[in-house]
């Protein structure tokens, strides 16, 4: 059966811009698997489900666009590098040329090949602005598919303050979409414990 292909009006945006402090500051996208950086696993399972590929970074730059990717960096001071996922998130929202922005991390390998029509069918079901891998622990905000008609809004929010795109979901119609556990290598032992899998 071949793959399902990419859904309606969908941008993909990978968050590459965190401090990554478990892996000693390194970008993350660049941490290898088996031989490959995160970054490719990743692209790897997004080209095919969206017409418009972005990340967000705020480091190795030229690095990232060589992949044939639009970047999205983050500005300000160094200090000002890690402001979270939201930043990240309102960035890619205000980027992007399609109606909905998938968005998953740059360390979220074994994607599902259909995820963001899953997110698209929830959202028009539910008549929600935002879809979001659910499971039994809760919600994963960084996996998400969002209207990109909220990137002045998602702005805004981190303007006042806010850094966790979970608080800014409580402001709009949000569909969850249930499904197991997301891979995401949080830490060396989980990298090292998905190298022995794979």
């Amino acid at each position: 059966m071949s793959a399902p292909g990419p859904s309606p009006a969908c941008s993909a945006g990978i968050l590459a811009g965190g401090a990554s402090t478990r892996f000693g500051g390194q970008d993350k996208g660049w941490i290898e698997l088996r031989g490959r950086p995160l970054i490719e696993w990743t692209l790897e399972a997004v080209r095919p489900q969206a017409q418009q590929i972005l990340v967000s970074a705020n480091r190795n730059l030229e690095r990232y666009r060589a992949l044939g990717v639009t970047v999205v960096s983050d500005p300000g001071t160094d200090a000002e590098r890690f402001d979270g996922p939201l930043a990240g998130l309102a960035r890619l929202l205000g980027a992007a040329d399609q109606e909905w922005l998938l968005c998953v991390p740059c360390d979220a390998v074994q994607l599902p090949a259909d995820l963001a029509r899953q997110f698209a069918t929830a959202a028009s079901v539910s008549q929600a602005d935002i879809a979001v891998l659910a499971d039994a622990q809760g919600l994963h905000p960084t996996f998400c598919y969002v209207r990109t008609a909220l990137a002045a809004d998602a702005q805004r929010c981190f303007d006042d303050g806010e850094r966790a795109p979970r608080r800014w979901f409580e402001r709009h119609r949000v569909a969850r979409v249930e499904g197991p556990t997301p891979i995401n290598l949080n830490t060396p032992e989980a990298l090292r414990a998905l190298e022995l899998r794979l």
